[in-house]
């Protein structure tokens, strides 16, 4: 080990056999109790989760019969966005296994991985890893899985991996080892851009403080050899030169992705601020830590004073010791990257080349890298103190999953009812999903607890289980994502109508008419969730209006759930000036039953009395109501002939 090493990570081994096992059997245990909350409920019930199987289904949609309207509505990005990680894998999962199925096993793969991996960098720094591996799984139990941010999960286990991959190989990064960690650090690219650049920092800064003690141990030592003399003038520019290469080979592997993050990302998607916050709401982030918490309340706050307790106690332990050697060890680099990282939360915007909570982000790492730091110096610990330490991520853990536990189990109903809704919808149909998000909109006290609002994409379940065309996908109206919208029919070019930022908060202002008015497109089914307080919001507003004027009430839930489906009203054949419309309903005779069956096919550019109109037939019956000379021109299977072509009325006055 290099002489900048020894003090610093040169550690005994830790505790008895007996102590190891029961820690390891204690860490099991947790995770196992973390697994079985992931299958025991139909739905993992997250905020984000259900819009990325939408999309990841949308991926394979597009060379899938059974999706054969996606291209019309969407298209892949073109830029190599990251974010595509946890896609490509569920797309994969998508031909075994359910998109249910997929996600936990998705969900089930991190809660697995993130442990091991921080236990693999703890192992860089001390042998005391049963001391910390329970930490990780405070780490591990996030916001950011319960926000259902998927990928950036996944980013934080492939940052683990590539920072304590460089730990390992810092001094011995030949060309082999740096392709190694080029690949570790594409795949964090391609999982998330925050933590693909916080890995670079980490080890940036962390070689810099190798380098430095490094420098320091020679100048006081001499060189590392046996009886070799060190002068001033073969300290200064060699070792110079060994700081500057511990500190810049490493981000050699960085570099080919953010090459490619220059090129593809930057500007893919503008910055989105919620709201302007003060320098006091920024460190509410330091007060509260809460992005290690799902959910409010008293458990919430035992949680996080237990977290900040631990904290406190280990940064004056470690400064303490670095004032009494009277020096900074190279581990404390782990530190200053702490501190860096809590200090950013207050000054970096919201949001970043479209991606969001970036002081949320900066609060985590801050956390990961202050535990890493403790790490290095626990050998010095006392028995009561281990035991504390042990004690309190095993609470902290404990009431994390006995909480998490309540909360999936009285959302699970409410998740489930939104699958129910998808059974009603015809494939390929649009829908656009809504809901009243807002704690105050909801009677249920569990959505006023959690921090997270677990129904604000939930609708992309039905639309999966339908599979119905999504008009409420956030994701696909930016370009930070793998698949994005055609921009004749994206929500968020058409101001007014129902963008994402427009109708999150407030569903009663989707304007559906205006969206068809400038897009050519008919919303066939609107899924709504919940009321405005005391139905005022929603009564008399621009949404209610349109439903009572153009859509009919074709499913609610029952409780507790309050999903209301609403599906386009059907009419029969009509004529106002130049403007034909008719609903056609299944036929009862043989003609055409069995592609009726298959699929409602939508008949466009009919001509009633030589004027070639736009008009959406969903084929009523024809065959009664329609007198129609010229039938061999029917578009798709036909009651009277099924021939190709289309319908030509040859009367102004299609009567009944």
């Amino acid at each position: 080990m290099p002489a900048a090493n020894v003090g610093a990570f040169s550690t005994p081994p830790s505790g008895n056999g007996r102590s190891r096992t029961w820690l390891l059997l204690l860490f099991i245990f947790l995770i196992a109790w973390q697994i079985v909350l992931v299958w025991i409920f139909p739905h993992f019930a997250s905020q984000d989760g259900a819009s990325h199987l939408y999309n990841a289904a949308l991926i394979r949609g597009f060379r899938d019969p059974a999706w054969r309207r996606v291209p019309e509505f969407y298209r892949l990005n073109s830029r190599l966005v990251p974010n595509w990680f946890t896609y490509a894998v569920l797309a994969g999962l998508d031909r075994f296994f359910s998109p249910a199925t997929a996600e936990k096993i998705i969900v089930s793969g991190y809660f697995v991985l993130f442990p091991l991996s921080f236990a693999y960098v703890v192992r860089t720094f001390t042998k005391e890893v049963w001391l910390f591996a329970i930490w990780g799984l405070v780490l591990a139990n996030n916001l950011f899985i319960a926000m259902g941010f998927y990928n950036f999960c996944y980013s934080l286990v492939f940052f683990l991996l590539c920072f304590g991959y460089w730990m390992r190989e810092r001094d011995g990064l030949g060309p082999k080892r740096l392709a190694g960690l080029c690949v570790l650090a594409s795949l964090l690219y391609f999982s998330h851009v925050v933590g693909f650049f916080m890995a670079a920092f980490f080890i940036g800064v962390v070689a810099l403080c190798f380098g430095l003690a490094e420098r320091r141990s020679l100048a006081e030592n001499g060189d590392s050899g046996p009886g070799h003399a060190t002068s001033a003038s073969t300290l200064s520019s060699p070792n110079l030169s060994t700081v500057l290469k511990r500190l810049l080979v490493p981000q050699l592997a960085f570099l080919p992705c953010v090459v490619i993050f220059c090129v593809s990302s930057i500007g893919s998607q503008p910055p989105f601020d919620p709201g302007k916050q003060s320098f006091s709401q920024r460190l509410l982030v330091f007060r509260e830590l809460h992005v290690l918490v799902d959910s409010r309340g008293a458990q919430g706050i035992l949680r996080m004073s237990l977290v900040g307790v631990f904290l406190a106690w280990g940064f004056y332990r470690a400064i303490a010791n670095a004032v009494e050697q009277r020096r900074l060890a190279a581990s404390d680099g782990l530190g200053i990257l702490a501190v860096v990282c809590l200090s950013l939360c207050v000054v970096v915007p919201w949001s970043i080349s479209g991606g969001g909570m970036i002081p949320e982000r900066m609060a985590w790492f801050a956390l990961c890298a202050a535990l890493l730091w403790l790490s290095s110096s626990s050998t010095r610990w006392s028995i009561q103190a281990r035991r504390a330490a042990i004690g309190g991520a095993t609470l902290v853990v404990v009431l994390g999953l006995i909480g998490q536990t309540g909360w999936r189990y009285q959302l699970s109903p409410v998740v489930n009812a939104y699958e129910e809704a998808g059974r009603l919808l015809a494939p390929q149909k649009t829908i656009l999903s809504l809901c009243y998000c807002n704690p105050e909109d909801n009677s249920n006290p569990v959505f006023s607890r959690l921090r997270i609002r677990p129904l604000e994409h939930a609708g992309d379940i039905a639309a999966l289980e339908g599979r119905a065309l999504s008009l409420d996908n956030y994701e696909a109206m930016g370009s930070a994502f793998p698949v994005e919208y055609r921009p004749l029919v994206n929500p968020a070019l058409h101001s007014g109508t129902f963008s994402a930022s427009s109708v999150s908060s407030k569903p009663q202002n989707a304007d559906i008419a205006g969206y068809e008015a400038q897009t050519g497109k008919t919303v066939d089914y609107v899924l709504l969730w919940g009321t405005g307080p005391g139905d005022l919001a929603e009564s008399g507003s621009i949404l209610n209006r349109q439903l009572r004027s153009n859509y009919e009430q074709i499913h609610t839930s029952p409780p507790p759930a309050m999903l209301r489906l609403f599906k386009r009203r059907q009419t029969p054949i009509t004529q106002s000036g130049s403007t034909l419309g008719a609903v056609f309903r299944r036929p009862e005779g043989d003609c055409g039953q069995e592609e009726y069956d298959e699929r409602a096919r939508e008949i466009s550019n009919v001509e009633p009395c030589g004027a070639e109109l736009e008009a959406s037939f969903d084929l009523a019956s024809m065959a009664d109501v329609l007198s129609c000379s010229r039938a061999d021109e029917c578009a798709g299977p036909c009651p009277k002939c099924g021939g190709p072509g289309r319908i030509r009325i040859d009367c102004p006055g299609a009567s009944l």
